[in-house]
């Protein structure tokens, strides 16, 4: 019996020891690699302690602030990068009690360094530390920015950052603080700008303004800096390739602000030839000459399935149309042909400038009535003057104007469309029946969306019906006296792209603007008519994506309502290909 217990005993240790060997033979490589990669992170640090050294010297012997601001950036972007923050301010203390000079840098990277803790504590989620330390970061925080501040004068750059980083914190608080940090930041910016020449500085503040969505305050930073840069001499050709620069990097209010500084030089000197040339290319560069409007990311709330559009990042058609006034006011009337007229007032209707689109379009066609798109010309007009301008017998001219053309297009089989629309909304019966009919016999079996809108309202006369209640809705508010308080003000309708290839599709959306509600109020109802392609959005989509089937000028009618009443309507025109 003995026997076999030591047998069984001898048996268990050999069992052990194989189930030992067999785990040291699977985790080995895995145990190695922990402990190499925990000597390769000491060795890493190690080698950033040696930088860590070297910087310490350069900034304790640093003569000037700009290497002192240099070699303070490079000292804490060694910690920010291993997330060493406690770390980083230890050293930033150390640094302020060896030199007094030393000690406002301190203090402003001591507040950096809990600024960007705190962001990198929200990004990351821990949320025990920032529940639990956060307060306490942020009173460190304010309390440097406040020393770095107090210890300098507005000649001092430090002084500039650290009001700024302070105004970042409150303004990312929205405490009651953040308008009084704007000021002093805005104050101390104009004073240290009339002492120093250094306009980074200046730029830097108006980027960060610019990125917070203070556009005023930016502005006045942008315009600044952009002076400066007009004082320190420049070249033409050197303003023109920054006005260039900030173009292409998305800085349309910054690139603006040199082209006018550009523009007031070139238009004192240039010759009227080569002034044109010029101010071509830049009014070319920012109208809506292609797609207005992009889309949101499909997963970005609220449209994620049909995309809202918003405004491109390249185009500013306001500014477009303010080149273009300097073109007619310093070059003349010579300076613009049939292209460019056009393209002129394709950016004002775009920009729903709708009577100035209006005034440029007639001019184009009383000097030539034979430009190759007389047809959309004439139709837009005619829907202006009915939709935007309330002029019922103007847009009758307009459209009776293309029916009594023989060649086909779609302008001319939708003004029969638009002619028996207006005369049915009168009442007009006989007429608008009459439209109708004639436009099915010219379109045969072409135009199919505006022949299947011609056929619902035949129907309606023939089967006693009103009209479709969300067209008739817009009609209404559209056309009558007692609704010219609705003045397309409120409500502003878009689509992208605004010329649609083939059977490409096209993404419509609406904006309102001086209501609290919005687009985005599930108590709001969008009534959409007109030429709104192959789909029929809901009542309570404020957005949606259609295809059409025929080429041709389409016009997209909105009404929106509020559980009070109407708000406002808008039109948009597009142009299928």
């Amino acid at each position: 019996m003995i026997k076999s217990k030591i047998q069984n005993n001898i048996k268990y240790q050999i069992s052990n020891k194989k189930v030992f060997l067999l785990s040291f033979i699977f985790y080995a490589p895995c145990l190695c690699w922990i402990l190499c990669l925990g000597i390769y992170n000491s060795c890493a640090w190690a080698q950033e302690s040696e930088k860590l050294v070297s910087l310490t010297k350069q900034i304790i012997e640093a003569q000037d602030q700009d290497s002192l601001s240099g070699f303070f950036e490079e000292l804490t972007g060694l910690y920010f990068k291993e997330n060493k923050y406690g770390e980083c301010v230890m050293m930033l203390r150390s640094i302020g009690q060896k030199k007094d000079p030393l000690l406002p840098f301190a203090d402003y990277y001591i507040a950096l360094t809990r600024f960007n803790q705190l962001k990198n504590l929200e990004d990351k989620e821990e949320w025990d530390e920032y529940f639990s330390k956060g307060n306490d970061y942020r009173e460190e925080l304010t309390a440097s920015a406040d020393d770095a501040i107090r210890s300098t004068t507005t000649k001092d750059a430090i002084n500039i950052r650290s009001k700024l980083l302070l105004w970042k914190f409150h303004k990312g608080q929205e405490d009651a603080l953040q308008e009084k940090a704007l000021s002093d930041l805005m104050t101390g910016i104009l004073e240290y700008s009339r002492i120093s020449s250094d306009i980074a500085l200046i730029k830097n503040a108006a980027d960060t303004l610019s990125a917070y969505n203070e556009r005023q305050s930016s502005k006045e930073l942008y315009k600044l800096y952009v002076e400066k840069l007009a004082i320190a001499g420049l070249e033409d050709d050197e303003l023109e390739n920054i006005a260039l620069g900030f173009y292409r990097d998305g800085n349309l209010e910054l690139s603006e602000l040199v082209y006018d500084i550009y523009i007031e030089r070139a238009a004192a000197s240039y010759p009227k030839e080569k002034l044109a040339t010029l101010l071509k290319t830049i009014a070319r560069q920012f109208a809506y000459t292609e797609c207005k409007y992009g889309l949101k990311d499909k997963e970005e709330e609220p449209f994620k399935e049909e995309g809202c559009c918003v405004l491109a990042t390249d185009k500013d058609g306001f500014y477009a149309e303010k080149v273009f006034l300097a073109m007619q006011n310093e070059v003349g009337a010579q300076a613009f042909d049939d292209e460019l007229m056009y393209l002129r007032g394709l950016n004002a209707e775009k920009i729903k400038s709708y009577k100035e689109a209006k005034d440029i379009y007639e001019k184009l066609l009383d000097s030539n009535p034979q430009f190759h798109r007389s047809d959309e010309l004439n139709f837009k007009l005619g829907l202006i003057c009915a939709y935007v301008l309330r002029d019922i017998e103007a847009a009758r001219e307009y459209f009776k104007g293309l029916t009594q053309k023989e060649a086909l297009s779609p302008q001319v089989i939708s003004s029969y469309y638009q002619l028996g629309l207006l005369s049915q909304w009168q009442g007009d019966i006989i007429k608008a029946r009459k439209y109708y009919k004639e436009l099915l016999e010219r379109a045969q079996d072409d135009f199919s969306d505006t022949v299947k809108l011609s056929k619902e309202r035949i129907r309606e006369i023939e089967e006693g019906y009103p009209i479709d209640y969300n067209l008739k809705v817009f009609l209404d508010v559209s056309l009558s006296d007692e609704n010219r308080i609705y003045d397309m003000s409120k409500v502003e309708l878009n689509a992208c792209p605004f010329r649609p290839k083939g059977r490409e599709q096209t993404n419509v959306c609406c904006s309102t603007f001086g209501t609290e509600s919005g687009c985005l109020d599930p108590q709001m109802r969008y009534l959409w008519s007109g030429h709104i392609g192959t789909v029929q959005p809901a009542l309570e989509q404020s957005a949606f994506g259609t295809t059409f089937t025929d080429p041709g000028t389409k016009e997209v009618n909105l009404v929106v309502v509020s559980p009070s009443g109407i708000i406002d309507r808008s039109i948009d025109m597009l142009d299928a290909e």
